[in-house]
């Protein structure tokens, strides 16, 4: 059964494993990286989940590979502290549009 990894920081972990997903910590640069070229070759691995501040530090060839993986479909999530709601929904849209292949129209009306 393919299952939802989240790589975040140490302090974000706990926050990660009370909600039920499997948890790998990882430092920011070179050993998220490292961190995450290990995830992503697991065979159990569905969703991999990326904090935003592990993310940023990504060499941007190895973003472009990750995010073109058809499985494990990886996605950066907010790191937590000064999350912006409206610009979290378009976040969310485009993690969904991303993980499903569809866009989907908003209860406002707009159309992803």
């Amino acid at each position: 059964m393919a299952r939802l990894v989240v790589v975040t920081n140490a302090s974000l972990a706990d926050g990660f494993r009370l909600a039920g997903a499997d948890v790998v910590v990882a430092t920011s640069g070179a050993g998220a990286a490292a961190t995450l070229r290990a995830v992503v070759g697991l065979a159990s691995a569905g969703v991999v989940l990326v904090t935003d501040d592990l993310w940023e530090g990504i060499p941007q060839r190895l973003r472009g590979t990750l995010e073109n993986l058809a499985q494990p479909i990886v996605l950066e999530v907010p790191a937590g502290a000064g999350f912006d709601v409206g610009s979290g929904r378009v976040q969310i849209v485009e993690m969904l549009g991303r993980a499903i292949g569809y866009r989907i129209q908003t209860p406002g009306g707009e159309v992803r």
